[in-house]
């Protein structure tokens, strides 16, 4: 009987929303059409991006749902360069789907099946801004320009590197001006399908490098090679980065139970997945991903989780090809300049304190009502805890003024370094892989992590690291409880040399004269940081001996049942020595002229007795001689043959430094090019037994280094790991 006539249609209106949501909820679907494929025109100007983000916020709004997106191309343009294409703010319980295109795995080819997202320009993809239980499904992103270019150099002098490329792969347009600066040269070995180790890595991105197209086919690097951080040269091949950073695949901040579930992000002008300060993230049967003989996927990190919460899952993922690391989960440091009101150390107090950022720059936010850990700056010793109450912008660049509650018993130093421990998510990473990028594999700085069933490499670094930094980057922290377990690490790179395959370890800063810190620094040699840490059951295949593991400063530490093997550069096994081969690398002897004498013996029974093999000797992993042991040996006759021309008694010339350190190995040579690396190799040639200095840790010291190197650990139990076909050596001293 209420018949008010504008409440009326009002209600109506309701009723019929209400209706609505109803059958979206019943049908679980929201439809928005399908831009027609690579048509500017039937979304706007400004692409498809507005049209999907307007679906996903009706969706939403209707109390959620599906959102579909047809089989199809779909333009994609934001405001600007490195902007994102589309905006979803706060967006709740909806799913954005595209065509079930038949692919199973991460990066399984897109075809005319596949919903495709196209970035046009520089633009970036995905901005999820707040919001909860939103998932991205079966989805591709590309770019319809690459934001790379690669090519080879034909020219390198003191005014400019000329770099020949495929236009029709990488087109330069004049409406492009962000194609014509690189911010990162970077060289790449078509061979491995990876960048080399040791080779060029050049970062511009503070002072790029302009270009200027000298044909449709050819454009030159406006620079002095020579003052380069890596040198270059004529013949090599190099991908060029026009964008780094900024423009992400998918960037998320501030959500709740996201998931990735078959997203494949074939390139982005900066990192594929990233996710700051959200809770309980996933990412499942989706990749960074190169299509056909393409060098590089996204420019920067796959993925990055900085302060996340809850857990982060890296589930069946497949990360190749990036700029960066395959990921990289941490928290956050800032420095604690000075106290600006005194405290009783015996109880609760409230403590006013002016906080510094990261060297590396940007202030780092800081969260009101929640808990930080404070550690002394050179040692990481835990200083005590304290609750957040309030913060404001600090009097100087780049600080902050926070005010903490202190538990009781808390005394901080100044430079003491703070982190919010709230925000340190649990990780799992199983059953996925990493590798053909330059840095590691992934960077896992939280307690409670789990990293399974994952193969890694090649990379250019580690291939599992963590070395929270309390020098340049301030990315957090201390941790407990992390294991890696059943992987394969291959390939892991010699570029950082001393790490490890696997690194864990702290590092301090420097101090300048006046005490205050250096953004440069070390591992932390005394006390542990870290608290159980498990190696176990993993195997590392490796193309030269080098150190496998490498654990600075854990409470309770555990390696057990790992192998090390050498492999060749595909990573087949390289073939053992077959029981018809003896030898022996005996040893080496520096002369008064200098030279390098090297000797030993070989006799393969498969051969005549007065049939003479052929060795060869590295220095450093370089061939550097091959000639006949068919030196006289007399001790051989008769145990081992009945003829004594089987040894080798060589010199090499005093063109290398011998008082400095260097790796030297004997093989002998087998039909078919099969080498056999002979026992009692490889050794040291210390002249003067110098140290090194870590992390540029030298080929060999003073002894070898262990293949296992541990330091300042406590509670370990280390057995059962088999190195090259025997236990596995580790640094004396390093655990108790």
């Amino acid at each position: 009987t209420f018949r008010h006539d504008a409440l009326w249609q009002k209600m109506r209106r309701l009723r019929l929303c209400a209706f609505t949501v109803a059958i979206h909820l019943i049908r679980m679907r929201c439809i928005v059409a399908e831009c027609p494929q690579l048509s500017s025109t039937a979304c706007g100007e400004k692409g498809c991006g507005p049209a999907i983000a307007a679906a996903v916020q009706l969706c939403s709004d209707s109390g959620g749902g599906t959102v579909s997106l047809a089989a199809g191309v779909y333009p994609l343009a934001s405001s600007g360069d490195l902007a994102p294409s589309i905006v979803l703010s706060n967006i709740s319980n909806v799913v954005l789907e595209g065509a079930t295109d038949g692919g199973s795995t991460a990066c399984s080819s897109p075809t005319s099946k596949s919903t495709r997202l196209q970035l046009q320009q520089l633009s970036a993809g995905f901005s999820i801004a707040g919001g909860n239980s939103i998932t991205l499904r079966n989805l591709h992103m590309e770019s319809k320009r690459l934001p790379y270019t690669f090519g080879t150099a034909t020219s390198v002098n003191k005014t400019a590197v000329v770099i020949e490329f495929d236009p029709s792969v990488y087109p330069f347009g004049t409406a492009s001006p962000w194609l014509f600066k690189a911010l990162a040269v970077m060289e790449y070995d078509e061979g491995c399908r990876c960048p080399p180790h040791g080779g060029a890595d050049i970062y511009a991105t503070s002072s790029p490098i302009p270009i200027t197209l000298l044909s449709p086919s050819a454009f030159v690097l406006q620079c002095d090679a020579s003052t380069l951080t890596s040198p270059l040269y004529v013949g090599k091949t190099y991908v060029v980065r026009h964008a780094v950073y900024g423009g992400d695949g998918v960037n998320i901040e501030g959500a709740h139970t996201v998931v990735m579930d078959h997203v494949s992000l074939w390139s982005a002008p900066g990192m594929g997945f990233y996710s700051g300060s959200s809770t309980d993230v996933t990412l499942v049967d989706s990749g960074t991903c190169r299509a056909g003989d393409l060098p590089m996927s996204v420019t920067a990190d796959a993925s990055h989780f900085n302060e996340c919460l809850g857990q982060v899952t890296l589930d069946r993922v497949h990360f190749e090809g990036q700029g960066d690391d395959g990921t990289n989960i941490h928290g956050m440091f800032h420095a604690v300049l000075k106290t600006m009101s005194s405290y009783p150390s015996q109880s609760a107090a409230e403590v006013t304190m002016l906080l510094g950022s990261r060297p590396a720059g940007g202030v780092s936010p800081l969260h009101v009502g929640e808990l930080y850990e404070f550690r002394n700056r050179s040692t990481w010793a835990i200083e005590g805890h304290g609750t957040l109450i309030s913060t404001t912008a600090g009097p100087e660049p780049l600080s902050q003024t926070a005010t903490f509650s202190l538990t009781p018993g808390t005394s901080v130093s100044t430079w003491a370094l703070l982190t919010d421990i709230s925000r340190a998510p649990v990780v799992l990473i199983k059953d996925s892989f990493f590798g053909h990028n330059r840095a590691r594999g992934v960077l896992v700085k939280t307690s409670n992590a789990i990293i399974t069933g994952s193969t890694f490499g090649p990379v250019t670094g580690p291939c599992i690291q963590a070395f929270p930094d309390g020098c340049y980057w301030f990315e957090a922290g201390g941790f407990h409880n992390w294991t890696i377990q059943n992987n394969t690490l291959q390939g892991c790179g010699a570029a950082y040399d001393g790490m490890g395959d696997v690194f864990v370890a702290a590092c301090a800063p420097n101090w300048n004269n006046d005490l205050t810190p250096m953004s440069s620094g070390n591992p932390v040699t005394v006390g542990q940081p870290f608290k159980d840490i498990a190696v176990l059951n993993n195997r590392f295949l490796q193309s030269d001996p080098r150190t496998a593991v490498a654990i600075w400063g854990s409470a309770g530490l555990t390696i057990v049942n790992n192998s090390v093997e050498l492999h060749n550069q595909d990573w087949a096994p390289l073939p053992p020595a077959p029981n018809s081969l003896e030898g022996s690398f005996d040893g080496f002897a520096l002369q008064p002229d200098g030279e390098l004498e090297v000797h030993g013996w070989v006799v393969d029974t498969m051969l005549p007795a007065t049939t003479s093999s052929n060795v060869t000797i590295q220095v450093d992993g370089q061939d550097v001689l091959t000639t006949t042991a068919n030196s006289l040996r007399p001790d051989l006759v008769p145990g081992v043959t009945s003829d004594p021309h089987h040894g080798f008694d060589l010199r090499l010339p005093n063109s290398t430094q011998w008082k400095t350190n260097h790796t030297i190995e004997v093989f002998a040579l087998r039909s078919g090019g099969v080498r056999i690396a002979l026992k009692g190799g490889p050794m040291c040639v210390n002249l003067f037994r110098e140290s090194c200095t870590f992390p540029r840790d030298c080929k060999c010291g003073a002894p070898l280094p262990p293949t296992l190197s541990v330091s300042n650990s406590v509670q370990c139990d280390i057995q059962n790991n088999d190195c090259y076909g025997k236990s596995c050596t580790v640094a004396a001293g390093g655990c108790s």
